[in-house]
């Protein structure tokens, strides 16, 4: 279902840039967790690793903001369905390209953490509405 809302993330031109690697093997992430500061953080249930890949053949200039509305795209999702979920992009690419067995044109982007969250986080605070919108203007006509 995370994929699946992925898969349907807008992008530039429809080029979904994006593919996806999706790790569940306990020895994997314990090492990956070694190896990557917070992967994994507070989950402690079922966790999962999605890496999510740019295919460079796939790739332009709006790239980034394609993996950014894909990757929110699995966040919402796994709120929905009770589970935690951060974006991780503290790695060595080149050391978990080579780690993971990646084709010559994919690049790893992004991890995100999947798992239930062993207790229940408070959301950031969030500058209020007022002071992010500069203007409002009143359309004549």
């Amino acid at each position: 279902m995370l994929l699946e809302a992925a898969r349907w993330a807008p992008s530039a031109g429809n080029a979904q840039p994006w593919e996806f690697m999706v790790i569940s093997d306990d020895e994997q992430i314990q090492y990956l967790k070694t190896v990557m500061t917070g992967v994994m953080g507070n989950m402690k249930l079922g966790p999962v690793l999605i890496c999510m890949c740019v295919n460079r053949d796939k790739k332009s200039a709006w790239t980034g903001y394609d993996m950014g509305c894909a990757l929110q795209n699995i966040l919402l999702t796994a709120h929905s369905l009770g589970l935690g979920a951060c974006a991780i992009g503290g790695f060595d690419e080149q050391f978990i390209w080579s780690l993971l067995g990646l084709p010559q044109n994919l690049s790893p982007c992004l991890f995100v953490t999947v798992g239930y969250p062993e207790k229940e986080v408070p959301a950031p605070p969030r500058r209020k509405l007022e002071e992010v919108i500069l203007k409002v203007e009143k359309r004549n006509g």
